[in-house]
């Protein structure tokens, strides 16, 4: 009997998919079977995937003509002949070899039909679980009732009896992207409890690759984005609901704002979205609903005509770092350089967990600067459920000159620029 069938989709991943096999075939469980999805691959991935096939017979080699990695993992759900089910991104790893032992050993024992575990980062060559928003790592081994389960924390770390997806026709959606999401949510919703161990068991690289972002790409995340919401208010999944909904303006927001101006779908999605967002406004700072009709032309017009607030306010100060190390750390010293605006380095808490530069700034510790803290501009790149630790970090610090960057707007000016 297969154990444990693990779904792999691919497109143009030869340069990761021989770490992310090797993994697999590491794990000490016995009788997996390893489905390799390859979605109309141009470059060589397919070439080193036969080579592992004819190494190992329970590697199975399927080729699907390009139409996204949402239907390459229902074709893997199909054809799959384990017990349990496991998904993985072709550029990502196991964690350690008893990663599909352990969460088998647990599924099993626990009569789980969904069982997981933490996530970690791979970014610069380094492993770690920083920046991780509320809820993600797992604080104690056990059930959590869907009504309790804290926020989103990724399907790819979860093993799926294979009888409770087909039995309930839980597939992905045809998105072009964000249709892992809406899966994950309707798993947790039928499953109406999960079984989590507290053991880091999945690592996702970070920081390797960019989207090019389409009308279709964006529609594709919008229709996820409206899905999620529905599946959470319909199913009582009240927690990931409330977190999900703080975390939407940023990028996302940027891209519906700039492709609204573009398409009239976009700006029906946004009405929908915003309908199923009946929490306050605002809280704390916090933006909920998104701007509608022409609200958005009108917002999109004055970031097109007026300089980007902050790069007014860095021309104020001759020394300025930026704190935050992470990808949103990583846009923002590229939308420097984009406006030639010199930064002396990268402030982090913890040197030990970041690389030593970032897109050629160097990254040092925060107390590095303390010393002459009233003469630094502070430009603070960390997402919003971080915001308030860094705060109160840096007020302890005597950091008085600092900005809280926002993502959407960067993102915003970039897109308009780039367009222009």
């Amino acid at each position: 009997m297969i154990r444990v069938s693990v779904v792999i989709p691919t497109y143009n991943m030869a340069e990761y998919i021989s770490v992310c096999l090797d993994s697999v075939i590491a794990q000490t469980l016995n009788n997996i079977e390893v489905l390799i999805i390859d979605d109309g691959s141009t470059d060589n991935t397919s070439d080193l995937v036969m080579k592992y096939c004819q190494e190992n017979s329970n590697i199975r080699y399927i080729y699907q003509k390009n139409s996204g990695s949402g239907n390459a993992r229902n074709i893997g759900i199909r054809a799959a002949m384990g017990e349990y089910i496991a998904f993985m991104d072709a550029d990502d790893f196991y964690h350690a070899n008893d990663i599909l032992e352990t969460l088998y050993t647990k599924a099993i024992t626990k009569k789980a039909v969904m069982c997981g575990g933490d996530i970690c980062y791979l970014r610069n060559g380094k492993i770690s679980s920083d920046g991780m928003r509320e809820g993600m790592k797992v604080e104690n081994e056990g059930w959590v009732e869907k009504e309790n389960y804290p926020t989103i924390d990724g399907y790819v770390t979860y093993i799926y009896k294979n009888s409770f997806l087909k039995q309930n026709n839980l597939f992905f959606l045809p998105y072009l992207r964000n249709q892992d999401v809406p899966f994950f949510l309707n798993c947790i919703a039928k499953a109406g409890r999960v079984y989590r161990i507290k053991k880091d068991v999945y690592c996702y690289r970070k920081g390797h690759k960019n989207v090019n972002w389409t009308i279709e790409k964006v529609l594709g995340y919008a229709e996820g984005v409206r899905d999620e919401l529905e599946i959470c208010r319909n199913n009582g999944l009240k927690l990931i609901y409330r977190s999900r909904c703080k975390e939407l303006h940023g990028e996302f927001s940027a891209l519906l704002y700039f492709y609204a101006t573009q398409s009239g779908k976009v700006k029906k999605l946004i009405s929908e979205i915003n309908r199923l967002i009946d929490i306050k406004n605002e809280e704390n700072g916090t933006k909920f609903k998104f701007l509608e009709q022409e609200e958005i032309g009108e917002y999109v017009r004055r970031i097109e005509k007026e300089e980007h607030e902050l790069t007014k306010i860095c021309k104020l100060f001759d020394k300025k770092i930026i704190f935050g190390a992470g990808d949103f750390g990583r846009r923002v010293i590229k939308y420097f350089k984009e406006v030639d605006i010199r930064v002396e380095a990268v402030g982090v808490s913890n040197t030990e967990n970041n690389p030593p530069t970032v897109e050629g700034v160097k990254v040092c510790s925060i107390d590095d600067f303390v010393p002459c803290a009233e003469e630094y501009l502070v430009i603070v790149a960390v997402y919003p459920f971080l915001q308030n630790e860094v705060k109160e970090l840096l007020q302890k610090k005597k950091f008085h000159n600092v900005y809280f960057a926002d993502l959407e707007q960067i993102c915003l000016y970039e897109y308009v620029k780039n367009v222009k």
